[in-house]
């Protein structure tokens, strides 16, 4: 509750308890009553009567407090002390200035700038990242600042400052807040502009969103309209300033200077930390100022600037544990810390609602947030009439929410407080990640019905075609989460498309009675023949009309079914990586277009992990291990059989018989020699893994045997009953030990610890048990979960301990304290199974949502999905290298992983500064790149990993060629010198000078005997690679000499420059002998692999090829918004690769004569592109400090489908692509499903 009203829970504590010597201000008392109201609405059965004496005592007290001049000798003072100085995740406001420390210099700064517009000028921007402090800023640094008088000595007073956010409707806004700003007489004003990135998050209309901005300008210089200049400050997320180059008027804004909010430095954090608790009166222990700088990662004096609102927010909860006088290392513990105090908060809030309200809960989260148009969630302002069809759960949740400050409602709009809790809450970014196609919809679909009611519910508002079929679509099981607008919308338009298809077909129904009538009507013969011929040539035409009608609906048709498939891929990507994957292939199967594309490229690009499927089995597989060696892997399944295999997955598996029932358990001895399988039949089976057969049979009257584990040493066999009872064998003798009761349901998973003295086991009383296997006596119960227990495992150091659970989550519990340190959320359905690495670093996990998961025992975070398997995946296990895994499954097959997950599009990261050149070796075994950072790197493409770093001692690298057959790389920098290294050795050999500028482009000749420079000095140089030595300069450009590329044969050099040519010269006269003009700057030149064409990339945005012998131009790729800075032919000469500053890449295919596809997952920048030499990937370099390596878009389907290791089944098929004819899309895969007769499955 102190966090509720804003006073210590020590102080409420002492009021509570008649420990007050004072008794505080009436608003202390107005803040609690408040509260214990609602406490009591909530709580009507449990605390009814001590809320009711409780309330009736203080509202007796406000009573009393309300004399005047204090007549019973209260006191109505409030201690400096009661009220939390550290807003939490929510901005300082002028009303919490007085606690708003660090920031002096730019509150000064800002100050300054707003001076220098008082006469007019360009809107000041205020930039930082998300969390840098920037609302606080504007609102408890500048505004109370420009309120004192910190102005100008010439004006006439304190101005009015005026602050707005845009919403979704920013000119509303504008209009509903500067009254001030516009009245005469009423003194200077400043305007500020707080979250200014609203115009693009969630204003969904261009036109306001300039006009807006438009009128900002025209404030700010005082121009047509205005009695003055106004100052206008906006504040916008960093990330946001390339979109605000695009609005009218903001790029002037951006060129004028403004302040650039950048991280705290350590005295500015100390000011922020020490300064509101000095103020309030609040003592910090000694050391808890130096835990939180180093929590918080301060580093060489600066922080991240994003991480300010988690630190409010831990500084928050570390006082809700205080007795409001004292902050202390042991409270800043309890609150979770600085990496889990938000994520805790939630977490909490979220643990303690009912189901429904958990329900409720996710879906007003996900309400409040929003995606924009790259992609990211951002936060959204909701006003309260759109939750108010929402039930009590909702209520319930939105009020705990708010009563913790994750969520606000002010003035009728309900937000997140701050999206630092999109960052750090797993839950809130998992259900972000599941439903982010849904919310780019629903944002589409809440602005569509915005306009739809701001334009009077005009018909021709209303969704039509594909677009209402996918809402409709998307929206048939998410009825609940629109808002009543949203859903009338959707019936309305839903309605006018069945109201226009009846309409045309009425009209088609006229249509034909008329022709009826006509033709009972003609009664002479020669009519007869005329209406006859006529007719004819009417059903002619309209056979032909009818023709193109069916082909533009069967088009229509493709695309929405390519659409919906690409759209479902996206939403699975996160938690079934597999099944997105095939999903984009058969979205891309039906039609190639941007977004199933993009669908295809997002799966590409998950990380995945290597798989191979094992040959199936006759029945569900319930259990799985390996040999001590690796070399073997048992399954046992309930076809009653164990099989072993050979864990390479060559050969036929070895099966073993005697079980006469499903085999549930099986474990390899440590020695590897003996295996034993635990059965449903009653028996555990001990068998010679030489021989394959029974050394020992074990049997009780116990029921089914579930678990089956051998001690470390292997002198003993534990195993798991249906009664509830584990039982200890001597594994030589087959003699029974003990017999070890406590659970009330039975045992399904037994573990010893690695140092054999202690057994674990997992029962389904809901309770894992430890037992000292000296006394056989219980050491212990975890509790926790709220189901079944199905596994346990022990780590490697003996200390962690790990549990799955019918709730759907695994469980870390630190076995000597028997407490859950963390508790994993992920899979959907029972966790079945739980293995921990031998190094202890990873927790496996298999589940009945039919996925494996891997988890991060450092983190507490997956790092990857396994999903390929058809059913419930019931048994997982390590190899034990670490480096593969095992997974068996509900649908009979067995799958090996690896461990280490692969991208098939790999993102090489490692430079510090921006990739200008990327450039394959001729054997496609080495790419190397090119940075600004002053290094070249080697790589290897087929694993992503640098395998050299090439120090050009700071001077930036601009251009590098690879030449395999003499081992060289060429570097060419900055400062006008080419670098030559020896590949092998990675030692420079010599330095290439004589350029008077930077070295722009480099090319080795086919044979590699002669090196091409090309440099801004204007000149391009020929070099002899034997004695290195300048074979001649090609003078001739009059502007930079940009690129230089060699003809297949190497008797032609091509040059393109910025001075719009691009020229051919003879590499053995050295003379030009051809020129081609351009309407742009020229940066990049490639010739096709036959010689006869080139192409040149441009500075418009095209690439234009030219036939060398015609000169004339005979393809121009498109597509492209900004400069193409690099271009590239694919060995077989069909497919032109070019690069852009608008940040993609674009495929064109020659022959075709259209675009492949449009690769858009750089975040910068690209600069370079190249094909490896097979022809197979494309690798690109990006200002956003990358390379990558992408597959062409003909590798797709295949890299795809390896990475599944399945088609689709026909289930699958019908639930995501409808009842369209099934479509095969791996031949070379397994097709895991059973093929139906008389279809093209077969």
């Amino acid at each position: 509750m102190s966090l509720r009203i804003g006073y210590a829970s020590q102080t409420l504590s002492d009021l509570e308890l008649g420990r007050g010597k004072r008794l505080p201000a009436r608003a202390l008392f107005d803040r609690y009553v408040k509260a214990c109201l609602s406490e009591l609405r909530s709580d009507r059965k449990t605390k009814q009567d001590w809320w009711e004496g409780l309330l009736g005592d203080y509202l007796l007290l406000r009573n009393l407090l309300a004399r005047p001049g204090g007549q019973v000798g209260v006191i109505p003072v409030e201690a400096p002390d009661d009220k939390c100085p550290y807003p939490g995740l929510r901005a300082f406001t002028e009303d919490t200035a007085r606690w708003f420390f660090g920031r002096t210099t730019q509150i000064d700064e800002l100050v300054r700038l707003v001076r220098t517009r008082l006469d007019g000028g360009a809107p000041i921007l205020v930039t930082g990242a998300s969390g840098a402090g920037k609302s606080s800023l504007m609102s408890a640094g500048l505004s109370p600042a420009l309120r004192r008088g910190q102005w100008a000595q010439d004006a006439p007073g304190a101005p009015t400052v005026v602050r707005i956010t845009p919403g979704p409707h920013p000119l509303s806004a504008l209009e509903q807040s500067s009254a001030p700003v516009e009245e005469d007489g009423c003194g200077p004003a400043v305007l500020l502009v707080d979250q200014f990135e609203e115009v693009f998050t969630q204003c969904a209309d261009q036109e306001e969103r300039h006009a807006f901005a438009a009128r900002l300008v025209t404030l700010a210089a005082g121009g047509e309209g205005t009695r003055q200049p106004t100052p206008v400050v906006l504040a916008v997320r960093a990330d946001f300033l390339h979109r605000c180059i695009a609005v009218p008027g903001l790029s002037e804004a951006m060129s004028k200077g403004g302040l650039v909010l950048g991280p705290m430095t350590e005295p500015e954090l100390r000011q922020a930390i020490v300064g509101p608790a000095r103020t309030a009166g609040l003592e910090l222990e000694p050391g808890l100022v130096e835990t939180l700088l180093r929590d918080l990662g301060v580093q060489g004096g600066r922080h991240d600037a994003g991480a300010l609102p988690l630190l409010a927010h831990t500084l928050q909860a570390t006082w809700a544990q205080s007795d409001g006088r004292r902050m202390t290392l042991a409270g800043y513990q309890a609150s979770g810390g600085i990496r889990d105090a938000v994520a805790n908060t939630a977490q909490g809030v979220y643990d303690a609602l009912g189901p429904e309200e958990r329900q409720a809960a996710r879906r007003l989260l996900l309400r409040l947030v929003t995606v924009d148009e790259g992609g990211e969630a951002v936060r959204r302002r909701v006003g309260e009439d759109e939750l108010a069809h929402e039930g009590g759960p909702a209520r319930v949740a939105l009020r705990r929410l708010v009563d913790q400050r994750l969520v606000t409602a002010d003035d009728g709009v309900v937000q997140i407080t701050h999206e630092a809790l999109v960052r750090a809450w797993d839950l809130l970014r998992a259900w972000l990640v599941e439903d982010r196609d849904w919310l780019r919809l629903r944002r589409d679909l809440t602005a569509a019905a915005d306009t739809w009611q701001t334009l009077g519910r005009d018909p021709g508002s209303l969704y039509r075609g594909h677009r209402l079929a996918r809402a409709m679509d998307m929206a048939q099981a998410r009825r609940g989460d629109l808002s009543p607008l949203e859903g009338e919308f959707l019936d309305r338009s839903a309605a006018a498309a069945q109201s226009e298809m009846e309409a045309a077909a009425a009209e088609a129904e006229a249509t034909r009675r008329s022709n009826r009538r006509l033709r009972r009507l003609s009664a002479a013969l020669v009519l007869m023949v005329v209406v006859s011929l006529g007719a004819t040539l009417l059903a002619g035409r309209q056979w032909q009309t009818a023709e193109t009608e069916r082909k533009a609906a069967d088009d229509k048709s493709r695309i929405a079914i390519a659409d919906g498939l690409a759209a479902q891929s996206r939403a699975l990507l996160g938690t079934r990586p597999a099944l997105a994957g095939l999903l984009a292939l058969a979205g891309l199967r039906y039609e190639t277009n941007g977004a199933t594309t993009a669908s295809a490229l997002a799966a590409l690009a998950a990380p995945t992990y290597p798989v191979r499927p094992l040959a199936g089995n006759a029945g569900a597989l319930t259990a799985v291990a390996f040999s001590p060696s690796g070399r073997t892997l048992a399954t046992g399944g309930t076809d009653t059989k164990v099989r072993l295999w050979r864990a390479d997955g060559g050969g036929t598996p070895v099966v073993l018989t005697g079980h006469t029932d499903a085999v549930a358990a099986v474990a390899f001895s440590p020695d590897g020699r003996t295996l034993a399988s635990g059965s449903a039949d009653g028996t555990v089976r001990m068998w010679d893994v030489r021989t394959g057969t029974t050394s020992l049979r074990l049997s009780t009257r116990a029921g089914a045997v579930t678990a089956v584990a051998f001690s470390p040493d292997g002198t003993k066999l534990a195993t798991g009953f249906e009664d509830g009872t584990a039982r200890l064998w001597n594994r030589r003798t087959g003699r029974a030990l003990a017999t070890l009761t406590g659970h009330t349901g039975r045992v399904s998973g037994v573990a010893f610890s690695p140092d054999g003295r202690t057994l674990l086991t997992g029962g389904w009383d809901d309770t894992a048990r430890l037992w000292n296997l000296h006394t056989h006596r219980s050491a212990g119960v975890l509790r926790g979960h709220r189901g079944e227990v199905y596994a346990v495992a022990f780590g490697p150091d003996g200390t962690t301990a790990a549990t799955g659970s019918a709730d759907g989550t695994a469980r870390l519990w630190d076995v000597r304290a028997r407490r859950a340190t963390t508790t994993l959320r992920g899979h959907t359905r029972v966790v079945a199974s739980v293995a921990i690495s031998p190094d202890g670093r990873t927790l496996l996990t298999g589940g009945w949502d039919d996925t494996a998961r891997l988890w991060n025992l450092h983190t507490h975070r997956s790092t990857g999905v396994l999903d390929g398997h058809l059913g419930h995946i019931n048994a997982v296990a390590f190899r034990p290298d670490g480096r593969a895994a095992a997974t068996v499954s509900s649908d009979g097959t067995v799958r090996l992983w690896g461990t280490t997950a692969h991208s098939a599009t790999e993102v090489l990261t490692g430079h510090r500064d921006y990739v200008d050149t990327v450039a394959f070796g001729s054997d496609g075994r080495t790419l190397a790149t090119g940075s600004r950072d002053g290094t070249a790197r080697l790589w290897d493409p087929s694993t992503g990993r640098t395998t050299a770093v090439l120090d050009n001692r700071a001077v930036p690298v601009l251009a590098v060629a690879l030449d395999s057959g003499t081992h060289l790389l060429a570097a060419g920098d900055q400062e006008g010198r080419t670098r030559l290294w020896d590949t092998r050795t990675h030692r420079a050999l010599v330095t290439l000078r004589g350029h008077a500028g930077a070295v722009d482009g480099v090319a080795f000749s086919p044979d590699g005997s002669r090196l091409a420079t090309a440099s801004i000095d204007g000149t391009a140089r020929l070099w002899d690679m034997r004695t290195h030595r300048c074979a001649g300069t090609l003078r001739g450009h009059s502007g930079w000499v940009d690129a230089v590329a060699f003809s297949p044969d190497g008797r032609t050099l091509a040059t393109a420059s910025t001075d719009g040519t691009a020229r051919l010269w003879d590499t053995r006269t050295l003379r030009g002998t051809a020129r081609f003009d351009s309407s742009g700057l020229l940066n990049a030149a490639a010739f096709s692999p036959d010689g006869k064409m080139l192409a040149l990339g441009s500075s418009d945005g095209t690439a234009r090829l030219w036939d060398i012998k015609a000169r004339t131009v005979v393809h121009t790729v498109t597509g492209h918004t900004k400069e193409v800075t690099a271009v590239a032919f694919s060995p077989d000469g069909r497919t032109i690769a070019t690069a852009s500053r608008d940040r993609t890449t674009v495929l064109f295919d020659l022959r075709a004569g259209r675009t492949l596809a449009t690769l858009d997952d750089a975040a910068g920048w690209v600069t370079a592109v190249a094909f490896s030499p097979d022809g197979k990937t494309l690798a690109t370099g990006s200002w956003d400090r990358s390379a990558r390596i992408t597959p062409v878009p003909r590798q797709w389907p295949r890299a795809l489908c390896r990475r599944a290791g399945r088609n689709l089944t026909h289930e699958e098929w019908t639930a995501y692509a409808g009842h369209t004819p099934y479509r095969r899309l791996c031949p070379e895969s397994s097709t895991a499903y059973t093929p139906r007769p008389g279809t093209d499955e077969q």
